[in-house]
């Protein structure tokens, strides 16, 4: 039933009223649908699968920095609350959040906790990928530092053309965010404020209690433009 319910939705996203003649869509989800990436595949076995991420501490300076421009008084969670927050969000149980946090550290910072739904997404990769699933992963740094190559392996997965590559470059050229208050900072700014130290090494010890991702520039089995990838 819930794949059924999924190839609806899909059905209804795509159509004709809304993409006209359109014969190749593409759908990019939040964070938050992580967790059903098996669902995804197992109800559109023919797409195309991928999975972006970046380091974790970069991700979270990302939004250190959107706090920093929309300050709010800082606060602290006790465990029991991040793994309750972390929970709700991925809509996943919490006594499989809970394995992801520390049972030492009494209290955690918001972008603290949110290092566990880093954790949980990759997880679910990796646990995906095991199972054999067809899905591929590409890193934010690579879309930056090698945009064209990388673009040029998702063109190719995709069965297009080599030449369309060119044709992506006019939506890098644009904030897709401008307008909001998830725009990017000014210029001047750039991604020089970093996460907090006292942050970053809470972050660092959550990862160091993991069994396989405990860096936080960790590279997924199956991303492109790495070995194996």
């Amino acid at each position: 039933q819930r794949l059924d319910l999924l190839r609806a939705c899909f059905r209804w996203l795509c159509r004709p009223a809304v993409a006209g003649a359109a014969q190749r869509f593409v759908i990019k989800f939040r964070n938050q649908s992580a967790p059903l990436m098996d669902l995804y595949i197992a109800a559109l076995p023919a797409a195309a699968h991928l999975f972006m991420y970046r380091n974790v501490l970069d991700w979270l300076a990302s939004f250190h920095r959107l706090q920093l421009r929309h300050p709010r008084p800082a606060r602290r969670f006790t465990r029991r609350q991040a793994i309750a927050q972390q929970a709700d969000y991925y809509q996943r149980p919490r006594a499989e959040v809970a394995g992801f946090f520390d049972p030492a550290i009494e209290s955690y910072a918001v972008l603290e906790s949110r290092a566990v739904g880093w954790l949980l997404s990759l997880q679910h990769y990796l646990d995906v990928h095991r199972q054999g699933a067809d899905l591929a992963a590409i890193r934010y740094e690579d879309l930056l530092g090698r945009r064209d190559a990388l673009l040029a392996r998702v063109i190719e997965g995709l069965g297009l053309p080599a030449a369309a590559v060119a044709a992506t470059r006019p939506a890098f050229a644009r904030d897709s965010q401008a307008g909001t208050k998830l725009a990017r900072a000014a210029a001047q700014q750039g991604n020089t404020i970093a996460l907090p130290a006292a942050q970053q090494a809470t972050v660092r010890r959550l990862l160091q209690r993991q069994p396989r991702i405990k860096h936080p520039d960790f590279v997924l089995p199956g991303t492109l433009l790495h070995s194996g990838g």
